[in-house]
């Protein structure tokens, strides 16, 4: 039997949230490994570190001279800076963390802004590595505070970031993150126009972390407005991109797909005079752009798009450029394991590997990861289970340790492959993984959440431009829409996500989930009726999408998938149950009235004439398929498919466009048409 191809986790929801972040901030702040020299021939030790901290640069050649000046410097709190300062270069944190608490200690007394900042950034930096995090909050506090005061760092947002960086450690870090940053926003006097974007941006982006999408959205949209109202701000259009961006993102991680494809295009056209920057913007955008075709079935135009990488790549450093390819592999490899390319698939994947293997800098982060899941997707696919789920699990382990987010997709495909093994008691216990999974998630991602988040910010543009008597009737009138909204909402919501997540969305047949959701909440209504279970196949699908083409393959899956919808009675359910394979439930009906239906979906497909001459069986479209009907005594409804496929196949044998009735297995025999 086939199996659900589709279910990937989305690039955007989990490791390329945190590039994007970097992306954005543009953050070029100092790491350990430091590249070059600096000379101190200023006597002011301070302004040498300070330069060294802003340059990247290393004074480890001048430590005697920096010794040599301490020993004349009074203990005061810029010589216990100076000392923690050469601890953490030299990677000695637990010694660093006395010297800096020292220097904390008298710091109101200090003359220097920077020593003040530094102090609590290296502290908190050197707790962080430590495991120490209880005054870590308390610390950025401090640090922010000295940073708003002083004109020269307040518009410093590479530096506010590196402040609140030791503060992305969990949920908890990143919601006092975010409220320290508004407070920073909206206390501080004197930010210029691009501060304020890069910044209501910054805390877009950390609502995201915490699923807030909402909050997310209005902080893209405020930012966006604020530079179309501004074009005099620098890199305006370089944050704009970058904004657009993440609101196609926040669509694409509410499987609002053709929404986020609008997203990144409107981000796409936007051209940046400098090409290196340009193209910088731009690859992680087409990339998502193409993994959101991917999630609509829509694999050669994935192919398509991702090709218009190869034009950027010349214009990419080294680093990017090698992630930007890897992650290029990725998307073709995808669409060619969905469309059972596998061949290339395993091409692109080994170029990817070794990619891999080469890659000393992450630009993208958990690269691997997503390669891993690609290799489990392929495995998965040519029905090689154990190989796939040993991947599976070594992923679902690293996802759960980092914090990948990648934890209901890998239950979900672990299930599945334990359902085609026959395995009940694995498949239990990961399809109930998965589910509760889905529903520690499943509330936040609705369309109408996003909606009214948009008209609410439209609500507060218009606030600050309409007299106050007519802002107050609006805000009645808008508070009464709002209040009905949130009433509907609350009968509409559930069935609109679950149609959405019910519902295949290249065929407009209903998927497996609403298979599982169905037998679930028909069981006792079911119950020692007679019910039908017809299992339809393709003949010679494989021939018609190498001749033809996928496109062209895709277009009679769909209509095959019309001409069940169209023969079939209103109360009965069909399924796309993987690829060209489709299943359709039917109760209350005799064996006869079941052979009926059978006949009048081969008819009219025959009517509609669709040529296939590369078939061994007609010129035209045909289709094979499997009935199996028996009474319904709550059986496992995968055991009923499968013994519907057993017909399945015995019309294959027996010529294909054909079909099989296999009576209940009390019966024991076959009628044969």
């Amino acid at each position: 039997m086939k199996t659900n191809h589709k279910k990937i986790i989305p690039i955007s929801i989990t490791a390329l949230i945190l590039l994007l972040i970097t992306l954005f901030l543009l953050s070029n702040y100092g790491n350990k490994s430091l590249e070059k020299n600096i000379k101190i021939n200023n006597p002011n030790i301070i302004t040498c570190i300070e330069e060294a901290i802003k340059n990247q640069t290393s004074i480890t050649e001048n430590i005697d001279q920096i010794n040599e000046y301490l020993l004349d410097k009074s203990h005061d709190s810029e010589y216990y800076f100076i000392k923690g300062y050469l601890n953490y270069i030299n990677s000695d944190y637990e010694q660093a963390i006395e010297n800096l608490n020292l220097a904390s200690e008298n710091i109101v007394y200090s003359d220097s802004p920077f020593v003040k900042i530094y102090t609590y950034i290296l502290l908190n930096e050197s707790l962080e590595i430590e495991n120490q995090y209880d005054s870590l909050i308390e610390n950025c506090k401090i640090a922010l505070n000295y940073i708003s005061e002083n004109k020269n760092y307040k518009n410093d947002i590479d530096l506010i970031w590196r402040t609140i960086s030791v503060l992305l450690n969990n949920e908890e870090q990143i919601n006092k993150s975010i409220s320290l940053l508004n407070t920073y926003l909206n206390n501080t006097k004197g930010l210029t126009d691009e501060s304020i974007v890069r910044l209501t941006g910054n805390i877009g982006q950390l609502y995201r972390l915490v699923y807030k999408y909402s909050d997310a959205m209005y902080n893209f949209l405020d930012a966006i407005n604020l530079i179309e109202s501004n074009p005099s701000i620098p890199n305006g259009d370089y944050y704009k991109i970058k904004l657009l961006t993440n609101i196609g993102d926040i669509n694409f991680t509410l499987n609002e797909y053709e929404n986020a494809i609008n997203y990144y295009n409107k981000s796409l056209s936007i051209k940046l005079d400098d090409k290196n920057k340009d193209a910088l913007s731009k690859s992680i955008t087409i990339i998502n752009k193409c993994q959101s075709y991917i999630e609509l079935e829509q694999y050669e135009t994935a192919i398509q798009f991702v090709n218009e990488l190869n034009e950027l790549l010349p214009y990419l450093d080294y680093d990017a450029k090698d992630d930007i390819e890897i992650l290029m592999c990725n998307i073709i490899a995808l669409a060619n394991i969905y469309q059972h390319n596998f061949k290339e698939a395993e091409i692109q994947l080994t170029k990817a590997t070794k990619l891999l293997e080469q890659d000393e800098f992450e630009y993208s982060l958990n690269k691997d990861a997503f390669i891993s899941l690609a290799y489990a997707k392929l495995y998965k696919e040519q029905k090689v289970y154990d190989q796939s789920l040993l991947i599976y699990n070594q992923v679902l382990q690293e996802s759960i340790n980092k914090g990948l987010g990648l934890e209901e997709d890998i239950y979900q495909q672990i299930s599945e492959i334990y359902k085609e093994k026959q395995d009940l008691n694995n498949y239990a216990k990961y399809n109930d993984l998965f589910i509760k999974q889905k529903n520690y998630t499943t509330q936040i991602f609705k369309e109408d959440y996003i909606e009214y988040t948009s008209n609410l910010y439209e609500s507060n543009l218009l606030k600050a431009n309409s007299q106050k008597y007519k802002f107050n009737l609006l805000i009645m009138f808008f508070s009464l829409i709002i209040l009905c909204i949130i009433v509907l909402s609350k009968t509409i919501s559930v069935k609109k996500l679950r149609n959405s997540n019910f519902m295949d969305s290249m065929t407009g047949l209903n998927n497996r989930k609403y298979l599982d959701y169905y037998i679930s909440k028909n069981k006792k209504r079911l119950l020692t009726k007679a019910i039908s279970v017809i299992i339809i196949d393709i003949d010679y699908f494989k021939k018609y999408n190498d001749n033809y083409g996928h496109i062209e393959g895709d277009k009679i899956i769909k209509e095959v998938a019309n001409t069940l919808k169209g023969s079939v009675r209103k109360s009965d359910i069909t399924i796309r149950y993987g690829g060209e394979e489709m299943v359709i439930i039917l109760s209350d009906i005799s064996p006869k009235d079941t052979e009926i239906i059978a006949q009048k979906i081969q008819t009219n497909l025959k009517n509609k004439k669709i040529e296939h001459k590369y078939s061994d069986v007609s010129n035209l479209l045909t289709i094979s398929i499997g009935i199996y009907t028996t009474k319904f005594f709550g059986q496992d409804i995968y055991t009923l498919i499968n013994k519907a496929d057993k017909a399945l196949y015995k019309a294959k044998k027996g010529g294909r466009n054909r079909y099989e009735l296999l009576l209940d297995e009390k019966v024991d025999r076959f009628c044969t048409i």
